[in-house]
């Protein structure tokens, strides 16, 4: 097997568990009270879509300051995506993530990134089964 496929099936992988983590920090997302994601109180459930945007937004802004070109396109499409009505579920957007033009590095950084993100979205820390707090919505 070629090393870019090792790459290509090694990265198919960490996203996998990406989706697995996206459903997670659904489940298990700490939110302070009064959080905007649960609808205020009003709607008892978490808001994907908040939720992912949260994300995305966060991750454009730090690409952006960065220099990372690439990635900010990737998650201006993906936003762009919101905005014209229904988009894909976030977790089928991750799983094609392998399919989009994205230079490999750049593709490792962003799925770095995400695993870290929604690690700590779940309460867990890189899936070993640590408790964390360390992502808040809001």
């Amino acid at each position: 097997m070629a090393q870019a496929e090792i790459g290509a099936e090694s990265i198919r992988g960490r996203i996998r568990r990406l989706s697995e983590l996206w459903r997670a920090a659904l489940a298990r997302s700490p939110h302070p009270a009064g959080c905007q994601c649960m609808g205020l109180f009003l709607i008892p459930a978490m808001s994907p879509a908040d939720l992912e945007n949260d994300i995305v937004d966060l991750l454009r802004e730090r690409y952006l300051s960065e220099g990372l070109t690439d990635l900010v396109d990737l998650l201006d499409q993906r936003l762009a995506e919101h905005d014209g009505g229904a988009p894909p579920p976030f977790r089928t957007w991750l799983l094609g993530l392998p399919d989009r033009h994205v230079a490999g590095g750049a593709l490792d950084r962003l799925v770095t990134d995400l695993e870290a993100t929604l690690a700590s979205c779940g309460g867990t820390d890189r899936g070993v089964g640590v408790r964390s707090s360390s992502f808040v919505c809001y």
